[in-house]
């Protein structure tokens, strides 16, 4: 089964109201030409679910200056990018959620692994406790945090086969990982495709079985 194609049609899949979970810490493993394909799209009241939203990328920054398309908001790490910060601050989004990163990424591992919520105690007495369910285990306190999944995923891969077995080099790896997992249908951008077998199985990160298009993109400007 050929998975690989353009990037327009991989695109075609997100519709308004999706949710949108996109790779990357700083420029590493960011799946830049989708989220720039993304941008392009005339798409309304999506939810984003990224860790960090891109600083001073072009991608990212053409994604949120749209105040009709993303809508929804939910990240550790927003503060890099200029208009998030102008619209949070001018009360733009309908929905804005900042987290532990730790908890970020458990509760994506929690969609792709069944499990409904988790304890923790990180953001305890802070603003993160707000809304949210406390819980008394052998006389300490915990946060309630309920797992997170999304329609889509953009991921990123320094080499993938045509059936969709990706292999992602070093800290490249960090959330794209759990986010293939999270997602009913997974996008991901690679450098490299090759031939079925071409790729040893003890090298895949990703395998084929959470992978639904592959697209050939050119290398990254951030050269990671």
């Amino acid at each position: 089964m050929d998975k690989t194609i353009s990037i327009e049609k991989a695109l075609d899949h997100v519709k308004d109201g999706d949710s949108i979970m996109y790779g990357g810490f700083g420029p590493a493993g960011f799946p830049s030409a989708l989220v720039e394909e993304l941008a392009k799209r005339d798409l309304k009241d999506l939810t984003v679910i990224a860790e960090d939203m891109g600083g001073d990328s072009v991608h990212t920054s053409a994604l949120f200056k749209d105040s009709k398309k993303v809508r929804n908001l939910l990240t550790s790490y927003p503060r890099r990018n200029e208009e998030i910060q102008r619209r949070y601050f001018e009360n733009d989004f309908d929905f804005v959620e900042v987290m532990p990163m730790g908890t970020f990424v458990e509760r994506i591992r929690c969609g792709g692994s069944g499990i409904a919520a988790f304890l923790t105690r990180a953001g305890l007495n802070t603003d993160t406790e707000i809304g949210k369910e406390k819980m008394t285990v052998d006389g300490k306190e915990y946060l309630l945090e309920t797992a997170l999944k999304a329609n889509i995923a953009l991921v990123y891969a320094n080499k993938a086969d045509k059936w969709g077995n990706l292999v992602i080099n070093g800290r490249s790896k960090n959330f794209n990982v759990v986010m293939a997992m999270a997602a009913d249908f997974v996008i991901a951008q690679a450098f490299d495709i090759v031939e079925v077998g071409d790729i040893d199985p003890d090298d895949v990160t990703i395998p084929a079985v959470l992978v639904d298009a592959v697209v050939k993109v050119e290398e990254s400007v951030y050269g990671i």
